[in-house]
């Protein structure tokens, strides 16, 4: 007997080498797989975005994965949701001044 990593119930580990108990490796387990959906939902709401946020498909760069626009230069796949807001909403562009000449 072994006690879980996790809990700390004892378990019996002769028909077992994993560290958890049957109990803790089902709350593992469910919790993997809502982490899954979740990122296969996001991975959606990506793709969607990066195809219909307004700009022509002429601009969008997808090989090998990649949702990219290069007329707006956003990284739908690396930039985080606050980045891709602020680029879209132009709140990421710095009130400047015009250069007098």
């Amino acid at each position: 007997m072994v006690s879980c990593s996790r809990c700390g119930r004892y378990y019996d580990s002769s028909t077992d080498s994993n560290t958890l108990c049957f109990s803790c490796r089902n709350k593992v387990d469910t919790i993997s797989a809502n982490v899954v959906k979740i990122e296969d939902g996001t991975i959606l709401l990506r793709q969607l975005l990066w195809l219909n946020h307004g700009c022509d498909l002429k601009y969008l760069y997808g090989d090998d994965g990649e949702m990219q626009c290069t007329k707006c230069k956003i990284d739908f796949k690396r930039f985080s949701a606050q980045e891709i807001e602020d680029n879209l909403t132009g709140s990421n562009i710095k009130d400047s001044k015009p250069v007098s000449s």
